[in-house]
């Protein structure tokens, strides 16, 4: 689905790669890799599409076609 975003100039990027009981701040509550093991697989999976105050409905349209072809 990314690159299929990607080739077609769409920006999308996976934003939070690491699950947050992962992560440094939250170390205090001594969680270790593989206590969500589904938590950690999606968190490498998920991805944010493009979402800001000037985009364009033109946009939207290239958006949600693109993800309907490469869903197909």
């Amino acid at each position: 689905m990314i690159d299929k975003l990607k080739k077609n100039n769409i920006f999308c990027n996976i934003l939070y790669p690491y699950p947050i009981h992962l992560m440094k701040g939250y170390s205090f509550l001594k969680y270790k890799k593989g206590d969500f093991p589904v938590t950690e697989k999606l968190s490498k999976r998920i991805f944010s599409l493009p979402m800001y105050p000037m985009l364009r409905y033109s946009m939207i349209i290239k958006v949600v076609k693109c993800l309907k072809d490469a869903a197909i």
